[in-house]
């Protein structure tokens, strides 16, 4: 009789492990539409010649290739309850900040920032429960 409580008791770990908090799926949501969204226009005409305006073109081409896919992949494995989403996040973050600040010599809006650190904290809050 022990050893199956054990086991029910390990079951219900692994199912509470899993378990998404209702403040990460919101997040998650509102930041995978709002990546897809800004994927999927930019590359209508008009904010495609605003895009090339604002960015070189190496940049642009990494942008829309890798950057804005690999952000959507993060999200989902975020959403997901996996860790390998939070590394990816936190790594692309850092990453386009770095290029922006010194390839780019700008600085991405403040709100997006402070939008993404609240994402990263908020992610790493519930980490442990993470597969």
């Amino acid at each position: 009789m022990n050893k199956r409580k054990r086991i029910i008791k390990r079951e219900r770990n692994i199912v509470q492990k899993g378990k998404r908090p209702v403040i990460l799926s919101i997040f998650s949501i509102y930041i995978l539409f709002a990546s897809a969204i800004q994927l999927g226009t930019s590359f209508v005409p008009n904010i495609m010649d605003e895009l090339r305006a604002q960015y070189p073109s190496w940049y642009l081409i990494l942008m829309l290739a890798f950057l804005y896919p690999i952000d959507i992949v993060s999200i989902i494995g975020v959403f997901m309850m996996r860790k390998w989403g939070v590394y990816l996040y936190i790594t692309l973050f850092f990453g386009v900040l770095f290029l922006q600040i010194f390839f780019l010599n700008s600085l991405p809006q403040l709100s997006a920032i402070a939008f993404s650190l609240i994402f990263i904290v908020i992610s790493l809050a519930y980490f442990e429960r993470m597969q």
